[in-house]
């Protein structure tokens, strides 16, 4: 059936549902979906295409022009959001809200997205839950907990409940991170930036005690609730454990576990050999462009400290020490590192739960972890502040 409807002085025969609350023609459902169809097949192409590049990038100009063929926010995500608000049972309308959140940072339409999602799509499961997981826990914002314990409490799939916990305790223990450099005033600038001041005023509401109880418990319950339950080939028990040793054994003031096995030339040594100094660890890698951005500061670093009861100690990720030795070369790296796969037992970073490069760890000249993931300025007053308690320490004895 067509209606006779006038717009503006001009006549127009439109069929139902063309035309919308906001008072001007829209294109067709049908069309909608057919644009939503492309834009979900469109991104997933692009994704894999930059994600390609970036792990066959050997250098950091090769790395940034890679990043440049990151995907941008869904354009006019809009009116194809709306369409899969009015078509819940449209699989396609799934695809597009994941892939609004995935892709759309925080802006207004993946906000939109994910509260549709977590009202009328409790059952997503599998690739889709995680990848709208993924993106919603970098969201330093209430709503990224009230999204998780949605599924939490009301999914009717049982592995979809098991990741949204373990996701919403790593997504305490990100905040828990977040809250140490909230005092860093070039990554405030940054967080306000990406998602406005409210931001940053949360995370100074931030109780770090709460965090990490709150991570604890909920990695407690993915053990005893859900561990039998798989993903991608591993049980819930065993992505939830290691992540449990950090909160519970690399925490804050807890003491560092002993690192012992061989540099890039292939010499051993002992991160103990270092006690009585004030030690940074860097977990870093040539494949990692935000760990070689970091080297030039380090290396100033390094001089600067030089002389003075402190060291800067890298542990390498990379799959050969050859690599590595030649980034040394090349950037003038100035401090020791360890070999990642050089340990006796595992990967040093499997021992120290490092899933994230860089990962950096202050360690005092007892042997106490006192900060983790300081960067630029900050490290270097947090450095200096351990460095003065050494110098007191000496004037007590």
């Amino acid at each position: 059936m067509r209606s006779l409807v006038i717009l503006s002085g001009v006549l127009l025969l439109c069929t139902p549902g063309e035309i919308y609350a906001c008072g001007h023609v829209e294109y067709k459902d049908t069309q909608l979906r057919e644009e939503a169809r492309e834009v979900v097949s469109q991104y997933a192409k692009d994704f894999d295409e930059y994600i390609k590049t970036l792990r066959q990038s050997k250098t950091s100009e090769q790395r940034d022009r890679a990043n440049e063929k990151r995907p941008k926010p869904v354009p006019n995500a809009a009116r194809l959001v709306s369409w899969a608000e009015r078509n819940p049972k449209d699989s396609v309308g799934v695809d597009l809200l994941v892939t609004v959140v995935s892709h759309s940072r925080f802006t207004g339409d993946a906000q939109k997205a994910a509260n549709i999602l977590s009202r009328d799509h409790l059952d997503l499961h599998g690739v889709q839950f995680r990848d709208a997981a993924f993106q919603v826990i970098l969201w330093p914002m209430p709503v990224a907990e009230k999204w998780l314990r949605a599924y939490l409490d009301k999914s009717p799939n049982r592995q979809t409940r098991a990741m949204a916990c373990l996701e919403l305790a790593l997504y305490k223990k990100w905040l828990l991170e977040r809250a140490i450099l909230e005092m860093d005033a070039d990554w405030i600038d940054r967080l306000e930036k990406n998602f406005g001041k409210g931001s940053t005023d949360y995370l100074k509401e931030l109780d770090a005690d709460r965090l990490k109880r709150d991570a604890i418990a909920l990695l407690d319950r993915v053990v005893d609730e859900f561990g039998d339950v798989e993903w991608s080939g591993a049980r819930m028990t065993d992505l939830a454990r290691p992540h449990h040793f950090q909160l519970s054994k690399l925490a804050i003031f807890k003491a560092a576990p002993e690192i012992e096995a061989d540099d890039l030339d292939g010499v051993p040594f002992r991160l103990t050999q270092y006690r009585g100094k004030v030690v940074v660890l860097s977990f870093w890698a040539t494949w990692c462009g935000p760990c070689m951005a970091m080297v030039p500061h380090e290396r100033t670093m390094v001089k600067r400290f030089e002389g003075k009861p402190f060291a800067l100690l890298g542990i390498n990720g990379d799959h050969d020490s050859a690599t590595a030795k030649r980034a040394v070369r090349e950037h003038q790296i100035n401090w020791r590192s360890w070999w990642n796969a050089s340990a006796k037992d595992e990967p040093i970073s499997k021992t120290w739960n490092v899933h994230g490069w860089p990962t950096i760890y202050v360690i005092d000249h007892k042997g106490i972890i006192r900060y983790e993931n300081l960067k630029g300025r900050v490290l270097e007053e947090a450095v200096e502040q351990l460095l003065q308690e050494v110098e007191a320490g000496a004037k007590d004895e």
